[in-house]
Parts: structure tokens; sequence; C-alpha cells
């Protein structure tokens, strides 16, 4: 799978609102550990940003 086709599925399942990684794995099929690699990468790039509760991270889109 391309990486830009993992952002584009991380992206999708954010359209309806702001998700924790593992709900994203979840409604995409990826795996934890790659969701929160392209969730950083989409972070960096300004795409979506993060907050944190304890040790648990609410992902969100950015506005455009």
């Amino acid at each position: 799978m391309a990486n830009k086709e993992i952002q584009e599925r991380i992206l999708r399942a954010l359209e309806n609102g702001p998700l924790y990684i593992t709900q994203i794995a979840k409604n995409t099929s990826l795996s934890k550990n790659t969701v929160g690699k392209y969730v950083e990468i989409l972070t960096e790039s300004g795409k979506v940003g993060i907050v944190e509760f304890a040790n648990t991270k609410m992902v969100h889109l950015n506005k455009r």
C-alpha cells in the first residue's frame, strides 16, 4: 500500500470528527503502529492536530 493511500485513509476516517489512534486503526484496518507513524507525518505537514489525554492521543483534522 502506498504512503499517500494510507494518509488518505486516515484523513477520510477523520472527516466525521476526532478519533483516538485505536479508533482510526479499527476504522481503517491498519495497525496502531502504522496509524501512529502516519499521524505523526500528517501532524508535521499541518493536516491534522493531536490532543493528548494521559497516555492516549485524540487526532483531529486541522481547518483548511
